[in-house]
């Protein structure tokens, strides 16, 4: 729930961050501080879940980075691929 939240929060603070004055860089600041911290926390997380070492979390951590990333990119190019049809 709190890895949602973040995301939401961070979305918000982009989206309307300009809207109540924030300067831009102090936004861009923002955005990059969540996006570091999200993968350590997933990290975080999967030690404190499994109760496992460092050498049993990370090879974990990696594949399912991994894996995210291959059902990401699967269903990006499905996607475009059905747009470029469509059209």
């Amino acid at each position: 729930a709190f890895f949602f939240l973040i995301l939401i929060l961070q979305i918000l603070f982009s989206r309307f961050g300009m809207l109540v004055g924030l300067p831009e860089p102090a936004v861009d600041i923002t955005v990059f501080a969540v996006s570091l911290y999200v993968p350590v926390y997933l990290y975080k997380s999967m030690r404190r879940v499994y109760e496992q070492s460092h050498l049993a979390s990370v090879p974990k951590f990696l594949l399912l980075t991994l894996a995210y990333f291959g059902g990401f990119s699967f269903i990006l190019v499905f996607a475009a691929l059905i747009a470029a049809f469509s059209i």
